[in-house]
């Protein structure tokens, strides 16, 4: 679980504000696959 983690913070305003744009699902996508921290590979919890 990620309580009040800066980086869940970023991902969430990333979803939220910039979903419009094609390179944020890239850069998501990216990150699910490429993230150096395992719990953020492992599957994130955006709501």
């Amino acid at each position: 679980m990620f309580v009040e983690n800066p980086r869940q913070i970023a991902l969430q305003v990333l979803v939220r504000q910039y979903s419009q744009y094609p390179k944020t699902l890239e850069l998501l996508n990216n990150r699910a696959v490429n993230d150096t921290d395992k719990t953020f590979r492992d599957g994130y919890d955006l709501n």
